[in-house]
């Protein structure tokens, strides 16, 4: 079967899902994406050349008007065209006004689609663009064939829009846990950054991702900054995005000298997740719960793009605070900072979560699921 895989970029992490998916039995894979050009807190993966899968790479046109975003996606139906997929799979992103066009094209050329949909909106809960995006949107979902799904809030989500039950599918969004041949060096490592910027053993926040408005970075530092009239502990924040300077002048502003910021770091990232204690995610965001949780961190988080519903459960897995308070939130990292004396109770809730990354929230199990519907599709 040949499947076309449409997206705006390639992130890094998402190279050894790709690779994975080309390598499945009968599936011949075309990745069609752009690419991020200027910085926005999401780099595109690069040495395109050591990749394990076929791509083509296209011109992104992009347009933000307030909180929407409009993008077309420039020579993607010839690439279509001359490919000749069996399935064609695009992202839920309605403003990719080109996915529309695939979606039609494909209803006319009686090809089986499929949509991505990860089910978080950027606009404000009953604002006026929220339901000029959920019209658009409950259009847009009814259009391909199946629709997969980050998790069961993004399912919901669907349902609520008019998706038949048997037209959507969860596939639990995860990154690739498998055949690491560093995993050894990765602990050695952790454990050296670990001694030398944490010498006296107090407990470590971290964030990791971009520095974006969304992130709702300044909500972490003033609610860190609360947690540090009461209790010692230091925070990490990895990142790169148009805020940085901001972010780290509120910082300064705040005396927080035990914020330390090291820029972007992708490829020995998984070090300083196994080095901390806690993962701390104040805005959207999502497979760093999932990284963070496999090397044994506690994940602290309100509403994200939706994945945490399945992953974070509140005094199990981690801790919940209430949307934009940073009062909840200092409450959570308190609540952190007590059981990290609590090595049993510690210990049980990095047990459990690694267990749900396990189980369902990995790559393995996301190609399982696309394979299977890919099958059904084409039978």
């Amino acid at each position: 079967m040949k499947v076309a895989f449409v997206t705006n970029f390639i992130p890094p992490y998402r190279v050894s899902f790709f690779s994975k998916m080309a390598k499945l039995k009968g599936v011949d894979l075309l990745v069609i994406h752009g690419e991020v050009l200027q910085e926005t807190g999401r780099p595109s993966a690069r040495n395109h050349t050591d990749w394990k899968f076929n791509s083509h790479i296209i011109k992104n046109f992009e347009k933000g008007f307030g909180s929407f975003v409009l993008r077309w996606q420039s020579g993607v139906l010839p690439v279509l065209c001359s490919f000749k997929p069996d399935i064609i799979v695009i992202l839920g992103i309605s403003g990719t006004l080109s996915n529309w066009l695939i979606l039609a094209w494909a209803r006319y050329k009686r090809l089986h689609s499929m949509m991505w949909m990860c089910g978080w909106e950027a606009q404000e809960k009953n604002s006026i663009s929220y339901y000029v995006k959920k019209y658009f949107l409950r259009l847009y979902v009814q259009l391909p064939s199946i629709i997969l799904v980050y998790g069961t809030k993004a399912y919901n989500s669907m349902i609520d829009l008019g998706v038949p039950n048997k037209k959507c599918v969860v596939c639990y969004n995860g990154l690739d846990i498998e055949g690491s041949d560093n995993t050894s060096r990765i602990i050695d490592r952790g454990k050296r950054i670990r001694h030398e910027l944490n010498p006296t053993g107090l407990p470590i926040f971290l964030y990791v991702g971009g520095i974006l408005k969304e992130k709702k970075l300044d909500l972490l530092l003033y609610a860190f900054y609360q947690l540090k009239k009461n209790r010692k502990a230091k925070l990490w924040i990895i990142g790169d995005g148009p805020l940085l300077s901001d972010v780290k002048n509120l910082a300064s502003s705040l005396g927080l000298s035990d914020v330390h910021f090291f820029g972007r770091i992708i490829d020995d990232v998984d070090s300083y997740f196994y080095a901390s204690d806690f993962f701390v995610l104040p805005g959207i965001g999502g497979l760093a719960l999932n990284q963070a949780m496999f090397w044994g961190s506690p994940c602290i988080c309100s509403d994200a793009d939706g994945t945490e519903d399945d992953l974070v459960i509140n005094n199990e897995t981690g801790f919940r605070f209430i949307t934009n308070s940073v009062d909840s939130l200092n409450e959570s990292l308190l609540k952190a900072v007590k059981i990290y004396k609590n090595d049993e109770l510690y210990h049980k809730m990095t047990a459990t979560g690694l267990e749900l990354i396990k189980s369902r929230s990995n790559v393995n199990h996301m190609l399982d699921i696309f394979f299977n519907e890919f099958k059904k599709m084409t039978t």
